[in-house]
C-alpha cells in the first residue's frame, strides 16, 4: 500500500515490509524527515530489526511535536530477545519528546523484558497520558514490572514498591534485564498523569492484577482501564475493585472474559458506588451469575441507588453471564435511572419472558428501546417449554393421524377379503 503522509502524521502501517538494517529503513527515515511537524507516527504491520529500529528512532529525535507513537505489531518473526532491545531504542528517543501523550505497543511479544523496555516512559515523560499494551504476553511478571514503574512515577514511598515485590512467586526471577533503556527521571515535583491503561489478553492473572492494583490505588488521574481476557479470578478482581474506589474519575472499565463470580461482583459493586463518571462498563463473559443472582443484583443495585454511582452510563455489557430472571429484574431497575444509556448487552443469558418484559419496559419508559442488543443466544426456558409443548402436540397429532391411516387401511383390507 502507498505511504499515507498527512501534514500531521507519518503512516507506514500495513506495508508488511521486513526492515532489518539501517539501509532497509532509509525510505521510512526520509518520509519522517519530510514531515518535521508530524504529531503521529504509525509503524504497525511491518517487522523491524534492532539496527533498523535504532535508525528510525534516531530520525524522530527532532520531532518535538510528536504526540502519538503507534508501535504495535512491528516485530513479527523477530527473536524474542530482540524485541525489548529494539523497543528500548524507541523509548530512549521518545522520552526526550516533550509533547508525547500516547504510545501503543500492542500485538508484540513483550513479556517482562518488553515491559521494562517501554513502561519507563511513565517515569521519564510527564506528558504521557495513554498506554496501550494489548496482546503482549506480559504475564504475571510483566504486570509487576509495570506496577513498580507506575508507583515510582507517582513518587510513592518504598512501601508500595516493596509490596509489589512481595507478590513474587517462589522461584521467579525478577532481575532487571540488561536491555532495559536508561531513561531520565521525572523532573522534581512532577508525577505521572496517566489517564488510559489498556492491557487486555496478557495472562496477567491474579499476581499481575494484584500488583497493578497497588499502582492504580494512587493513580487518581485514571479515566480508562481495560484488562479483558487476563485469567483474573475473584482474588485479583477484589484487589482491583479496592483500588478503583480511589479512581473517582474513571470513565471506562472493561474486565470482559475474566472470572468475577459472586465474590468479585460484590467487591465491584462497592467500587461502582464511588465512580460517578463511569460511562462504559463491560463485564461480559465473567461468570457473574454462575453461583446465583446475588452478584448481578449487587452490581445492578450499585448502578441504581449506590452512593456516588454513575448516572451517565452509556454502555453496559453483562452478556454471557448466566444472568437469570432475578438478575434481569434488578438490571431493569438499574437501567431505568441511566438516562444516557445507548447500549445494553444481555445476550447469552438465562432470562425468561417476565425478565425480558421488565428490561423492555424500563428501556421503553426512558425512550431507549433501540439500546438493547441481540438476544438471539439467550436461553429462554419459557420459550423452550412452549416449543417443546408445540412439538409434543404436533407429534401427538401425527401419531393420531398415523393411527387413523392404519385403521382405514385395515377396513379396506377387511372389505376386500369379504368380497373374495
Amino acid at each position: 500500500p502507498p505511504l499515507v503522509m498527512a501534514s500531521s502524521a507519518v503512516n507506514w502501517s500495513g506495508r508488511t515490509e521486513r526492515i532489518t538494517t539501517a539501509d532497509d529503513a532509509k525510505p521510512l527515515i526520509e518520509a519522517i524527515k519530510a514531515a518535521p511537524d508530524a504529531s503521529e507516527i504509525v509503524l504497525s504491520g511491518n517487522t523491524f530489526g534492532v539496527e533498523a529500529a535504532g535508525a528510525v528512532a534516531e530520525s524522530l529525535r527532532e520531532h518535538r511535536q510528536l504526540q502519538r507513537a503507534i508501535l504495535s505489531d512491528m516485530f513479527t518473526t523477530r527473536l524474542y530477545t530482540e524485541v525489548p532491545i529494539a523497543l528500548g531504542k524507541f523509548s530512549v528517543v521518545l522520552a526526550q519528546l516533550p509533547n508525547l501523550t500516547e504510545i501503543d505497543v500492542s500485538d508484540n511479544a513483550l513479556g517482562k523484558n518488553g515491559a521494562q523496555a517501554f513502561i519507563g516512559l511513565c517515569s521519564a515523560r510527564p506528558s504521557l497520558l495513554h498506554i496501550h499494551a494489548n496482546n503482549g504476553g506480559l504475564g504475571r511478571r510483566g504486570g509487576r514490572v509495570i506496577a513498580t514503574e507506575l508507583l515510582q512515577a507517582q513518587r510513592q514511598d518504598a512501601s508500595g514498591v516493596a509490596a509489589v515485590a512481595g507478590i513474587n512467586e517462589e522461584n521467579e526471577d525478577d532481575q532487571v534485564d540488561s536491555s532495559r533503556p536508561d531513561l531520565p527521571p521525572l523532573p522534581e515535583g512532577i508525577v505521572t498523569q496517566l489517564q488510559t491503561f489498556c492491557a487486555g489478553r496478557n495472562r496477567l492473572e491474579d499476581p499481575g492484577a494484584t500488583a497493578l492494583s497497588l499502582a492504580f490505588r494512587t493513580l487518581s488521574t485514571l479515566k480508562r482501564l481495560e484488562l479483558p481476557q487476563n485469567g483474573i479470578t475473584p482474588v485479583g478482581i477484589c484487589a482491583l475493585a479496592a483500588a478503583l474506589c480511589h479512581t473517582k474519575g474513571l470513565e471506562v472499565l472493561n474486565l470482559n472474559d475474566n472470572v468475577i463470580k459472586t465474590e468479585g461482583s460484590l467487591a465491584l459493586a462497592q467500587a461502582i458506588k464511588e465512580l460517578p463518571r463511569l460511562g462504559h462498563l463491560n463485564l461480559g463473559d465473567c461468570m457473574l451469575g454462575a453461583e446465583g443472582a446475588e452478584g448481578v443484583v449487587a452490581i445492578a443495585g450499585a448502578l441504581e441507588t449506590g452512593g456516588n454511582a454513575t448516572r451517565v452510563l452509556r454502555l453496559l455489557d453483562v452478556s454471557y453471564n448466566d444472568v437469570d430472571n432475578e438478575g434481569a429484574v434488578a438490571l431493569a431497575r438499574a437501567v431505568a435511572v441511566q438516562s444516557e444509556l445507548e447500549r445494553l448487552e444481555l445476550n447469552g443469558n438465562l432470562i425468561k419472558a417476565d425478565g425480558k418484559e421488565a428490561i423492555n419496559a424500563a428501556l421503553e419508559a426512558g425512550g431507549k428501546t433501540d439500546a438493547l442488543g441481540s438476544m438471539s443466544e439467550n436461553e429462554d426456558s419459557d420459550e423452550e417449554d412452549d416449543d417443546e409443548e408445540e412439538e409434543n402436540e404436533e407429534d401427538e397429532a401425527g401419531e393420531a393421524e398415523a393411527e387413523g391411516d392404519v385403521d382405514d387401511l385395515a377396513d379396506e383390507l377387511q372389505k376386500a377379503t369379504i368380497k373374495e
